[in-house]
């Protein structure tokens, strides 16, 4: 039943009952305003933010999930992962042994000791024996190219290809090498029989696409001649064959 009160009258007490606070009333005297109950000031515990955050300069609690780090502009976020993950000192740059991991963490297995140091060798801009972030996306990207090439050549995925399709997916790559040299390279790489698996062609594209890169460099008045001595000519091959 609602209340009827008129005006100069005083309101019943219950009228102006805080619904939260049970068993309180404002109670108002006759010719008094009412008065509006009085809350105690929250007061944090020394060294405890008032947010409810750590006041800075502390450390997160254990049991606090940990800040998530920023993902680069322009960087996968997986290879991101792959990356941190396996740059153990934080310094921005992963060795040979380090991305062989990260490569295991994105689910390539195709690689050995070999193979990682010649994609080092590849992508590393300063000629040192690390990659950064954006050189390892770099890499990153190839791989998933040369797998696409070598599945097309390979429509029943029996997971190798034969001569006549390594030297179509080499030209297609930009590899305009002759079947005497496409030969040898079967020799070096296959096993028993004259076909690669996607390991062993990975790490023939590598090679090749150092070789091209060190014989472009010392071309001088035509793209397909170069000139050098008899000791630069043995330091390319130590460096890449053995």
């Amino acid at each position: 039943m609602a209340h009827q009160w008129s005006y100069g009258q005083n309101p019943p007490l219950d009228l102006y009952s805080n619904p939260n606070m049970a068993h309180q009333q404002y109670i108002q005297m006759p010719g008094q305003v009412p008065q509006m109950p009085q809350y105690t000031q929250f007061q944090p515990m020394p060294g405890q933010s008032p947010y409810g955050q750590p006041p800075y300069g502390y450390a997160v609690p254990q049991g606090f999930p940990p800040t998530q780090p920023t993902v680069p502009p322009g960087i996968d976020p997986e290879v991101y992962n792959w990356f941190i993950s396996v740059d153990a000192d934080h310094s921005g740059k992963i060795s040979a042994k380090e991305l062989q991991q990260a490569l295991i963490y994105g689910n390539w297995k195709h690689s050995n000791d070999k193979s990682a140091h010649l994609m080092i060798s590849m992508f590393s801009k300063d000629h040192s024996d690390t990659i950064d972030l954006i050189q390892f996306q770099h890499l990153w990207k190839f791989l998933q190219d040369m797998q696409v090439v070598f599945n097309r050549f390979d429509p029943t995925r029996s997971g190798k290809i034969g001569m006549g399709e390594l030297q179509t997916a080499y030209q297609q790559i930009g590899f305009n090498i002759s079947p005497r040299t496409i030969g040898i390279i079967m020799m070096k790489f296959a096993d028993r029989q004259p076909a690669l698996d996607i390991a062993s062609f990975i790490h023939s594209c590598l090679l090749l696409h150092l070789l091209t890169n060190s014989f472009k460099q010392r071309c001088q008045s035509s793209p397909e001649t170069a000139s050098m001595h008899y000791d630069d000519y043995m330091l390319l091959v130590a460096t890449y064959m053995f």
